[in-house]
């Protein structure tokens, strides 16, 4: 088995396995935080804000990855 392959394989499974997971949950008794939600998403605009308002993070920066990591 090549490494290509073998790479595609174990991301099919694992992508396989976390659907699966998510179907079995009882969408009924999800709850959702609205306030702690909106707090999260408020301290990731402020990672790479501008000041129009809106956001820049470019893939692969310093910024993009303090977005990453906080989420």
């Amino acid at each position: 088995m090549t490494t290509a392959t073998a790479t595609a394989t174990a991301t099919a499974t694992a992508t396989a396995t976390a659907t699966a997971t998510a179907t079995d949950i009882d969408i009924d008794k999800v709850r959702i935080n609205g306030e702690r939600l909106w707090a999260s998403l408020m301290e990731l605009a402020k990672i790479g804000a501008t000041p129009k308002g809106g956001v820049c993070r470019l893939t692969l920066t310093d910024l993009d990855k303090q977005g990453r990591d906080l989420v």
